[in-house]
């Protein structure tokens, strides 16, 4: 109970209870609270651990009144209480119990602390789940290793035990120096009774060298003896450039003597491409190594290959060793792929593995946790007028142990799911061990994208689409639980603001954070160093905010802005990382360089960020303009040191501290200003290099992460001195109209201040709709954001005319601005703006068009008045398709309608392809017209066979009335690399001639994966004739961190194809990459063909991703595009 009780404890109190049950024994609290209820409970708060962390970092935690009750995940409970130094006071007792633990706890893959060729020798049972083999003829010497993955079953290599006999094998857990027993109390030696060689294994070839052992007793778990966790997580991973660990007792040089203490060695796994240079009969089954001067060697055959998981910091075996060529020579290793034998696996040595590691619903069912329900898998249509609920079997009873249920819901269009559930009682503990009930956001069937909750309480979430999805996922000894939820269609417009999301919920005495985390983290890299510097925070899709001090001194060209970064030392942790040079500094005009006063800045990127699942915005606090959150708890993020003059942390680290007052922190900072804001908490700080990044705050309400600090300076790290912060909400004027970019607004708060100011029209055909400024015929007044968001019918545009537009002119419309997106972006982000006074006429791409108003608050004041309208637009056909390239065939007359040629009139033949986008415009390379005067060139649409004009009487061939080159266009690296040709005349369509589709749906998407199609009139080979006739290949889209081995200075506005023997070559640059969609059959413009070394070699082609430049085709060849 708490101090005093049944009086109020004393502000500033801090305790702790560590309970201990017996073995064999859950240890269970009843707690009743009387606590102050508070955000994020930033008062006062109750912790319980139920993994008896005595730490408290894996701790819940609680505040307000109620009751709470709490088991432990083992036989250890730890309870906190942590007051206010400014608390009111409160109140709680606990009772505390046990009950029999009636299910074994899941552990897998622990590592106790912090042969192998360059290797250390390891701490005794830092790794708990090693094993290793015994051959009876060889005494006490362990000849392979092995990995435990169940009390009766171990794993080793094939060739470790193939023709031995039973007895000439034991297996040995436990153990760390062979030539003593003293170091390891928990060795144990157990004969074998079985021996499960993969059937497929080859000797020769070493494939499928892999093989399960059967002991004859049971291995004991404790703290230095137990399984590691099998990689049913990552059965879709390749871990090219991941680090993993090799343990073994084998030779550490090439016939040299054996080590006495188990070794171990970090290595890179290597591609499979890689590899197989020096491996030609490697399969996918097989994982290779290579780290110079480390390696596994002799008798380290069949030990594991461990991965560390930095979302739980748990051991995965994902490779078996199986052979290599010397020891730590110039050749990579090889290693047994054990994603590739799980099923197998599973078969030959039925246990009840760790499955909790899952995070698709799929994975578990393929464990074999069928619902017992045979109804439990549902479609639900959710209707804007009636909530939809679901519930878990049998509610409100127990469900059933081993159940798998899903169910997916779909909203109308216009609107997104949102789920409330208001009771759900599922077993906790840490990372969910025994049930979870799953969430996709993103209505993903195979959940694979979910969040997963666990425990007592209530959950809501909302779709990032008109789709979610919901799984529910349960044990095979799971002791029951419950939930109840209820689905509902809410309007789109009432949540299109999406910023501020965390992906999950787990600096000086911070913690590392999961990958992608936090989507707004960004960091700025210094160039010459080559490391992040200063942290930063994304607002908007082009700009990061971030500290004045942290780039004041820096040129656009010494600094680059990351984003979706997690590990700064790897690239595959998180496959959203984006790098971007910076075009544009912006530091606060009153920056003081000695008080740190106004230390805020905005950096504009080159490019666009592509948002997604781990990158987008973090909200600007504009509701909390006049709130001081003194008192309130906020999460520092930071790649910084992690103590003075120490090395920056190579992975993201968060860290909460508290808001301390004004008062209390001007008796440390005689300088402060109101412009600041102080944050302290014992042992805990930001650092250095932690500077310019955000101090997040979760608004209970919403959910979603406010940024309102950016880390400043402080004394030390973690003194007992406050970390200084610049305070947001005093500069939102200065974001919003300093930079030019208006529409932060609308991206970070996107409800209008006035109550009647956002709109959702629904045009009806023949009517038309009134829009105009708040109060007109009169002045609005400062500081109004006004939205109104449009749609017109299918087979219609809609049409904007504003009669009258009468704002206060100024430079870039800084003050007050009319914002208009023809794509009916509901953020606003793609929108042209205007000012001044005059009319306006604008029609949308699709059947959406939006509009917002957005004054200062120093405005003085303006008015506009527009209507909307709904037009009939002509049939929207795009895409179709009648039905070089070296590897390529011939394509059939007019096959594909969009494909153009640039032809250059001095030398008359086409140089390089093009593609049709409008009957005025095609779109190309600009290395294909840079430097060429209009006279020097033609397009030719309609075209097959260029040696003759009869195959193709749609042939059309116009002058050139003008280029528009990427202004960014950089012929060194070829990034930017795009052009937009304007046609005299009009292109006449018909069934052979006709507009690509532009990727607007796929704006989001890399294609990573994806096949496309080439096409052109290029040579066939390098320095070869070109081709008469039109040619096409197909080639598939590889990854960018694959790319950026062949190319370093690849840009995310590029993108790579490869395909053995296939690929573009001279005179097919400019041509498109062609990706038919699935759903509708149509073609749409990936990319445009840019360079290669060679053609068709081993290095993939590169080519300009059409995504990143949507936006600036509609602004310089605007046409009414075919939005599908």
């Amino acid at each position: 109970m708490s101090p005093n009780f049944p009086r109020s404890y004393p502000a500033g109190v801090a305790c702790r209870w560590i309970v201990q049950c017996p073995n064999g024994y859950q240890c269970r609290a009843r707690c009743g609270l009387g606590m102050p209820q508070t955000p994020t409970c930033s008062m006062d708060r109750l912790y319980i651990s139920r993994t008896g962390d005595s730490e408290l970092n894996s701790a819940e935690y609680h505040c307000g009144r109620g009751l709470v009750n709490a088991v432990s995940i083992d036989s250890r409970l730890t309870v906190g209480l942590v007051t206010s130094t400014n608390s009111t006071g409160g109140r709680f007792k606990c009772l505390i119990s046990t009950q029999p633990i009636t299910t074994p706890t899941c552990n897998c893959g622990y590592k106790k602390t912090n042969r192998i060729v360059g290797g250390v020798e390891t701490r005794p049972h830092e790794y708990p789940m090693m094993a290793g083999i015994r051959f009876s003829d060889f005494g006490e010497a362990i000849k392979c290793g092995a990995v435990i993955i169940d009390r009766k079953y171990v794993l080793t290599a094939a060739h470790c035990v193939e023709n031995k006999k039973l007895d000439e094998l034991t297996v040995v857990v436990g153990e760390h120096n062979v030539t003593t027993d003293v170091d390891t109390p928990d060795g144990k030696v157990l004969r074998v009774r079985k021996v499960i060689i993969h059937p497929n294994y080859n000797p020769n070839t070493q494939d499928n060298d892999i093989a399960i052992i059967r002991t004859a007793g049971s291995i004991d778990y404790n703290e230095n003896v137990g399984p590691v966790c099998l990689p049913f997580k990552y059965v879709n991973h390749a871990f090219n450039g991941s680090t993993v660990t090799i343990l073994g007792w084998g030779t550490t040089t090439f016939g040299g003597p054996k080590p006495k203490v188990l070794i171990k060695a970090n290595v890179e796994v290597i591609s499979q491409e890689r590899c197989q240079r020096n491996i030609s009969t490697l399969t996918p089954r097989q994982i290779c190594t290579y780290t110079p001067g480390k390696d596994s060697c002799q008798d380290d055959s069949g030990g594991p290959l461990l991965y560390t998981d930095s979302y739980n910091g748990r051991l995965y075996n994902v490779g078996v060793v199986s052979f290599g060529q010397f020891c730590a020579s110039t050749e990579p290793a090889i290693n047994t792929r054990v994603t590739s034998f799980l099923n197998w696996i599973r078969k030959e040595a039925p246990a009840n593995y760790c499955m909790y590691i899952l995070g698709a619903l799929l994975l578990f069912i393929l464990q074999g946790a069928h619902a017992q329900q045979p109804n439990c898998d549902y479609a639900i249509s959710v209707t804007p007028q009636k909530s939809e609920p679901i519930s878990s079997p049998g509610y409100p009873n127990s469900y059933p142990r081993g159940s798998a249920c899903r169910w997916i819901a779909v909203c109308p269009s216009g609107y997104k799911c949102k789920v409330n559930c208001d009771d759900v009682y599922l077993p906790g503990g840490q990372d969910c061990p025994v049930d979870r009930l799953l969430i996709s956001k993103t209505g993903d069937s195979q959940l694979t994208s979910a969040e997963y909750y666990c425990g007592q309480g209530s959950v809501s979430a909302i779709s990032t689409g008109t789709r979610i999805s919901i799984g529910l996922v349960v044990s095979n000894r799971s002791p029951g639980g419950r939930f109840r939820c209820e689905i509902s269609a809410q309007r789109d417009s009432a949540s299109t603001c999406n910023c501020g999301y965390r992906k999950v919920s787990r600096i000086v005495g911070g913690e590392e954070t999961k990958p992608n985390e936090f989507p707004m983290m960004a960091g700025i890299i210094y160039l010459g160093e080559n490391t992040i510097k200063c942290g930063a925070v994304i607002i908007d899709n082009i700009y990061v905010l971030s500290a004045a001090h942290c780039v004041i001194t820096k040129g656009v060209n010494d600094i680059a802005v990351v984003v979706g970064e997690h590990d700064v030392r790897v690239g595959t942790d998180s496959p959203d990382i984006q790098v971007f040079r910076v075009s544009r500094i912006i530091t606060h005009p009153n920056y003081n360089p000695n008080t740190y006063d106004n230390d805020i800045a905005i950096v504009k990127i080159q490019g666009v960020i592509r948002y997604s699942e781990n990158v987008g915005p973090v909200c600007l606090p504009f509701s909390f303009k006049d709130v001081d959150l003194s008192g309130a708890v906020v999460t520092i993020l930071g790649w910084g040191t992690l103590f003075p003059g120490g090395p920056s942390s190579s992975v993201l680290r968060k860290v909460n501290v508290n808001v301390i007052s004004q008062s209390t922190c001007r008796q440390n900072v005689l300088s402060l200003t109101p412009r600041q804001i102080c944050t302290f908490t014992r042992g805990k700080d930001a650092c250095q290099d932690d500077s310019g990044g955000p101090l997040l705050y979760l608004d209970t309400f919403t959910g979603r992460l406010f940024n309102v600090g950016i880390v400043s300076f402080g004394q030390l790290c973690a003194s007992n001195s406050p970390g200084i912060n610049t305070r947001v909400t005093d500069f939102l004027d200065w974001i919003m109209f300093g930079s030019g970019a208006i529409f932060l607004l609308v991206v970070g708060y996107a409800q209008a201040q006035d109550a009647n100011c956002d709109f959702f029209l629904n045009v009806a055909a023949g009517r038309s709709y009134p829009i105009s400024s708040p109060n007109y015929p009169y002045s609005y007044r400062p500081g109004v954001t006004c939205r109104w968001i449009a749609q017109c019918p299918n087979g219609y545009n809609c049409r904007l005319d504003c009669s009258e537009i009468n704002l206060p002119q100024t430079q870039n419309c800084y003050m007050d601005r009319l914002l208009v997106s023809k794509t009916g972006d509901s953020q606003l982000g793609s929108s042209e703006y205007h000012c001044g006074y005059g009319t306006l006429t604008a029609v949308s791409v699709a059947n959406r068009i939006s509009v917002g108003l957005v004054t200062s608050r120093s405005s003085r004041g303006g008015r506009f008045t527009c209507t909307v309208t709904a037009q009939a637009s002509s049939t929207c056909s795009c895409g179709y398709r009648n039905s070089y390239i070296v590897g390529g065939e011939e394509t059939r007359p007019n096959e594909y309608p969009m494909m153009a040629g640039i032809v250059y009139v001095g030398e008359n033949t086409i140089k390089c392809g093009a593609v049709i986008i409008d009957n005025g415009y095609v779109l190309t390379a600009a290395h294909c017209v840079v430097g060429k005067n209009l006279g020097e060139l033609a397009v030719v649409v309609g075209e097959h066979d260029v040696s003759t004009g009869a195959d193709s009487p749609s042939l059309q061939v116009f002058r050139v009335a003008s280029v528009i080159i990427h202004p960014q266009f950089n012929s060194d690296t070829y990034d930017n690399d795009i052009a937009i040709i304007q046609i005299y005349g009009s292109i006449v369509y018909s069934q052979k001639v006709g507009p690509v589709c532009l990727p607007f749906k796929f704006i989001n998407d890399d294609f990573t994966g994806s096949k496309v199609t080439i096409l052109g009139w290029g040579t066939t080979f390098p320095g070869g004739p070109t081709s008469n006739v039109l040619r096409k290949v197909d080639v598939n889209v590889v990854s960018q961190a694959s790319c950026s081995r062949s190319y370093p200075s690849l840009s995310n506005n590029q993108m790579c194809t490869f395909a053995q023997g296939k690929d573009a070559c001279q005179d097919d640059s400019g041509g498109p990459l062609l990706y038919q969609d699935p759903s509708n059959g149509r073609l749409y413009s990936a990319g445009i063909v840019s360079f290669g070394r060679f053609c068709a070699s081993s290095y993939p082609g590169v080519n300009t991703r059409v995504t990143s430049y949507l936006y600036w085709i509609l602004n310089n060849a605007p046409a009414n595009y075919c939005n599908i």
